[in-house]
């Protein structure tokens, strides 16, 4: 394991106090799906992230990902 002091689950729909959010989940993408948490809970500061090939979008590195952030 690389970092064994991140705890890493799933848990709660609720995002408060989370600063990094990925969903890896097919939920939501359909119009009648419901999204797989509260996004209505993140703060300006939480990092939301997808995976980007699987909605058709190049791949990238996440010293792009991080320059965009900064922006």
């Amino acid at each position: 394991m690389q970092y064994p002091c991140i705890d890493i689950g799933a848990g709660s729909i609720d995002l408060s106090g989370h600063s990094l959010v990925v969903n890896a989940t097919p939920l939501g993408m359909n119009d009648v799906d419901l999204l797989p948490m509260d996004v209505s809970r993140t703060v300006p500061e939480t990092f939301v992230g997808e995976y980007l090939e699987f909605f058709g979008f190049p791949a990238t590195t996440p010293e792009h990902l991080r320059a965009l952030s900064k922006k």
